[in-house]
Formats: structure tokens, sequence, C-alpha cells
């Protein structure tokens, strides 16, 4: 099964320059990009594209994404992300810079400040500028044995193989092992203290096992010795657990990935706290049509609709969208909402939620077939709004979810069956009769006395 979810649908628009741009992330919701403000983290950390569009038809049928730089040394495509320092879930840990990358936030350096890079044996990104994916930040894992095993990804595990108290008490030794596909590769042992009273805990370095590929770190385990109240004998808790990949993503200048080109070195003040990366269309120029399906980069592909008639007055439409084959749980997000005690209602369409059809890119049906309305909406009513907290509307007059959908009638790709009537729900495209004069009507008759000349609507409300 392949997921795809969508930008915004834009469209060919007439222009006094000659060009349109576009922009899809941080400024026109994208759910495709890495979303700060959504995760919980600073809103430093951004990424968006932006699409130039040139040489546009005066029918709005197409237009041309060059390759070429303008004064500014910007091309048809521009691909931007910013990246910022963020904290451990470990907060012993101190921080990290991130970067999100199509999508997706990766590790880029150690903070200078920060315990793992105390610990690495050489500075972050000392080889070149490296990308890794963050493949574990977890914290309060709970209590440990000796002969329990964590196991993480990409086939690494942490034995704890001993477990023993010093003869002179108060001091603890615990052993390790990191495995890699199940043979080991790498053995810790750290001395633990268990502090008395106004007695300082041993420092989160002291107690933080590591394993290093190319001397830098990337697995971290931060562990604390519990009381006998607490755990009993030879009982430990796991502080924070850290991994990220051993395969790292080599950025220099001129990486192609897909039709974009990183240009320059990616920008990294010295105390490691912000990074920024650009990406464009060197020597991929791009002409749009109707009906295109076209690789931009990694999983994100620019789609072009399939519109039966295009004209300056029912253009061109596009959108760009990243695609998902792999097996899991993926989350389709709206356009975020702040509460504000002036805005008493937030709205969901095709326009803003890529979960909901749109019917002209969808379903290529033509602009005069449409309803005035939004084809699927989804709205909250909202009362006693404050910035922070707001309830749902709940009276008969003004329920507090509303969902409506609106439906109309378009062509079988074998048009001898003439039309049929669909109405989009909860984002499927579910048939509700066929034309009057449809062939297939004329061979059904059970569908005869269903059938209507009027577009379907839908209201469901909860109060």
């Amino acid at each position: 099964m392949i997921l795809e979810i969508r930008s915004s649908i834009e469209q060919l628009v007439n222009s006094d320059w000659g060009e349109n741009l576009y922009s899809f992330g941080y400024g026109n919701f994208f759910s495709g990009f890495y979303f700060p403000d959504l995760e919980g983290f600073g809103y430093g950390i951004a990424e968006d594209i932006s699409l130039k569009i040139s040489e546009i038809t005066p029918d709005l049928r197409s237009g041309i994404i060059t390759d070429k730089p303008d004064l500014n040394n910007k091309r048809g495509i521009v691909y931007h992300t910013q990246g910022e320092i963020m904290g451990f879930r470990c907060s012993s840990w101190g921080n990290y810079l991130v970067s999100p990358f199509f999508g997706d936030l990766y590790w880029v350096a150690y903070h200078v400040e920060s315990a793992l890079y105390k610990l690495s044996k050489e500075s972050s990104n000392s080889k070149g500028f490296l990308l890794r994916e963050i493949l574990n930040d977890k914290k309060d894992l709970g209590k440990f044995l000796r002969g329990d095993t964590i196991y993480l990804a990409e086939g690494y595990a942490v034995f704890f193989s001993n477990i023993w108290e010093a003869e002179f008490g108060g001091e603890y030794h615990v052993a390790l092992d990191f495995l890699k596909d199940d043979k080991i590769i790498a053995s810790d042992e750290k001395i633990c203290h268990v502090p008395y009273e106004n007695e300082e805990e041993d420092s989160v370095e002291e107690r933080t096992f590591v394993y290093r590929n190319e001397n830098q770190v990337i697995i971290a385990l931060c562990i604390k010795k519990l009381s006998w109240k607490e755990g009993g004998f030879g009982s430990f808790y796991i502080e924070g657990i850290w991994q990220i990949s051993d395969c790292p993503i080599d950025l220099r200048p001129g990486s192609q990935f897909g039709k974009l080109q990183l240009i320059d070195s990616p920008k990294m003040d010295q105390k490691k706290i912000r990074v920024e990366m650009e990406f464009q269309n060197v020597d991929n120029s791009i002409t749009l049509s109707k009906n295109k399906d076209i690789h931009l980069m990694a999983n994100f592909y620019l789609k072009t609709s399939h519109q039966e008639n295009i004209s300056a007055y029912n253009p061109l439409k596009f959108c760009i969208y990243r695609r998902y084959d792999k097996p899991g749980e993926y989350e389709v997000r709206g356009e975020k909402y702040d509460l504000d005690p002036n805005l008493d209602i937030a709205q969901w369409t095709q326009r803003n939620f890529s979960g909901f059809l749109d019917l002209i890119f969808d379903f290529g049906i033509d602009w005069y077939k449409l309803p005035t309305s939004p084809e699927e909406c989804l709205s909250l009513n909202l009362s006693n709004i404050t910035t922070t907290t707001a309830k749902l509307a709940g009276d008969t007059d003004v329920p507090g979810v509303i969902y409506t959908t609106i439906g109309c009638y378009c062509s079988f790709d074998f048009p001898r069956w003439g039309y049929y009537q669909v109405i989009p729900f909860f984002g499927d495209k579910c048939l509700t009769s066929y034309y009057h004069d449809s062939l297939l009507v004329q061979h059904n008759t059970s569908f005869k006395e269903q059938c209507r000349t009027v577009d379907a609507v839908l209201l469901m409300h909860r109060s």
C-alpha cells in the first residue's frame, strides 16, 4: 500500500512579472515536512520548498520551472532547511544540534557543552558534514539487573554482563557488552557509587556508557544506582538511552538528491547551535502540464492534475506530495490552529488537510460541475476560549463538531457509460448513484429510482 501526503493544491496564475512563486512548508502548511510546533520543539527548526514557475502559457495550461539562476542566484526550485539545538530527553546529557532533512529530523552534532560531546574522541562532524538518523532518544526506562538485554535499532543490543559490589562497600562495578547482529563488538565497565548524605552523585559522564563508531558516540546509556529501599541489591535504573545511525549521510557541495543539488557547504556556527542548508535544481528544468508525476527528491514528488478541460477559467492545478511505501502507522496532519479568544471556529477542508479529497485534483472533474462550497469540511465550534484551553460548543443551535461533504457527477474513464454521482466521505470516494441516462442505469433497474440530477449533500454533526 502506498500513502501519499500532499501539500495544498495550487494553480497556475497569469502574472505581470511573467512568473509565479509558490512556497510549501513552514509558511504554507505541508504535513509532509517536519513541523516543530506540533512536535513540541522550538520554532527555529523549519524546512520549506519554493517553486518559481515561468513561461506560463496564456491559457494556463503549462509552465516551466527553470534551472537557470536569477540575479539572486536562485533557481526554479529552492529547498531550504534550518536546524537548531534541542535537549536530550535524558536532560543530564545537555543538548544536541538537529536539522530537518526531507521531512525527517536528523542529528547534526553534539553541543560543545554536552556530555556526549565530551565523551566523543573527536569533534562532531570533524570529517565533513554528516547527518545521522535519530533512532532512539528515551528516558526513564526503569530498573535492570545482571543478564538483562536492551535491543536497539540497526541490529544493536546492550547486554548487562555483570554487576558486583566492591569489598569495602558503597561502590559497584557494572560491566556491559555492546552487540551487533548478536556478536560482541565492544565492552565497557563503570564504577558507580551510592552517595551518602551531603555527598555528590557521580557525574553524568561517569555514569554514561558509550559505543563509538569512527570515534563518534552513536550509542549512549546513562545509569544510576538505586538504594536498597528503591531497588534492592545490585539494582540500577536507566536514566536515558540514545542511538544515532552508524550509516551517515555525507553532505558536500554538489551532493545530488533526486533533481536537487546542495549548493554550498551547510552553514553551522562554532558553538553548534544553528545550521542551514540549501538545495536547488541545478541542470534539471521541469515542464508542467497535465497528468504528470515528477520525482523531486527522496520520497517527494510534484504532481499535476488530470483535468478534463484546462483554460484560463480552469487553470492547471498542481501540488507536491510525500510518498510512503514502508509498512507502519502514519498520521496525516491538518493545519495547526492556535487558540485565540477572538477565533471561535477552526475549519479544515481539502485546502489545509490532505486527508480530504479534492474533486478536481483527485477525480479530474470540470470546474463548472463543482458546488460552490468545499467538497469536504470539518469544523470545530469553540466556546470559553483562552490561550490555553477551550470547550466544544454543545447546544443544538451550535453543534461542537460539524462534518459536511458535497458530491457531484463525473464521467467514467470509459466515456460510453456516461456519468455517475460521487461524494467524498471521510477521505474516500463513494458512489451515490448513476446519472439518469447512464448506460449502467439502463441495465440496472434497481438504480433507476435512486438516480437524481441534483448534487448529493451530507451533513453530520456532534452536539
